[in-house]
């Protein structure tokens, strides 16, 4: 009996150690180590490339001190992280030259991120850094896509969310840390059961144009009512702190420079920039300052 005690113990308090020390699901992704998480869905893990800071961006370390500059956070998806140049090339970075040397501008974008994790960095990480303003970069051909798919937020009513507990990673979890652990020690590759795995990360990491339908449409709707909720709750969350808020429309390849595309899929052209449309009505309705950038591309 004795023994048995014991092992439970040993059991629950391995456990109680794990989940305080807040032990996630970690895998390689290119240079990257992505690591699971129950309320934000992934991060990049801290340090874990040769271009990660210590806060898993993908940018030179967040001074805390200021030194008299205005502090600029830009988030967004891969398009704001700028995996495929170089650092000192993403739209972070050309905003922090284009302002000169009083501004500094964090590079907080993450490869695809939705609108809805953006929202969830900034509010439990982004405000600590002591911002001066709030910049979100958008990418309507998938971010309606993302919104929907990723389950982080349901809208309450119309401009209001609230978190949703029940996310597919949060779903995906075993009950058990050293259960997962265990796993991981005997297949050597796995946290959770193989197709569970590979169907979660499919989930997270695909990201295809989705072009939003008619707008009477249902589906669409509630697209559009979901994008809305969520860029209502970043205007929110900043004006709280009295911290000014904008959004920069990004356009996909597809609607600068491949018109065929649109013909091939039987999309009319009448409804070639509907997603971008759609959240420059967001940010007209909601006084948010956006700068579209289709008229450029």
């Amino acid at each position: 009996v004795s023994i048995a005690v014991s092992v439970t113990v040993a059991l629950l308090l391995s456990e109680t150690f794990l989940w305080l020390l807040d032990v996630n699901p970690e895998y390689q992704y290119g240079d990257w180590r992505l690591e699971l998480d129950r309320r934000v869905l992934y991060k990049i893990k801290p340090s874990s490339g040769p271009e990660i800071n210590s806060l898993g961006f993908r940018d030179e370390e967040f001074p805390s001190e200021k030194g008299g500059r205005t502090r600029v956070l830009f988030l967004g998806d891969s398009f704001t992280m700028g995996h495929n140049v170089a650092p000192e090339e993403s739209l972070p970075k050309a905003l922090e030259r284009r302002l000169g040397e009083g501004y500094e501008v964090f590079n907080m974008g993450i490869y695809g991120y939705g609108p809805d994790q953006s929202l969830m960095r900034l509010v439990e990480e982004g405000f600590d850094l002591d911002p001066d303003a709030v910049v979100l970069g958008l990418f309507p051909a998938n971010d309606f896509g993302d919104l929907y798919k990723n389950q982080l937020y349901r809208v309450t009513r119309p401009g209001e969310v609230e978190f949703n507990a029940a996310n597919p990673v949060a779903q995906a979890f075993p009950r058990s840390r050293l259960a997962m652990l265990l796993r991981k020690a005997v297949t050597r590759e796995h946290y959770l059961e193989r197709e569970q795995e590979l169907a979660v990360w499919q989930l997270l990491l695909s990201d295809t144009y989705e072009p939003l339908g008619k707008r009477d449409a249902p589906a669409t709707a509630g697209a559009i009512r979901l994008m809305d909720a969520v860029l209502a709750q970043f205007r929110r969350e900043t004006k709280q702190r009295g911290l000014p808020f904008g959004v920069v429309i990004i356009p996909s390849y597809e609607n600068t420079r491949d018109v065929g595309w649109f013909q091939e899929k039987g999309i009319p052209l009448a409804l070639r920039f509907t997603n971008e449309n759609a959240v420059e009505e967001i940010c007209r309705r909601r006084n948010i300052p956006f700068l579209n950038l289709v008229g450029p591309f």
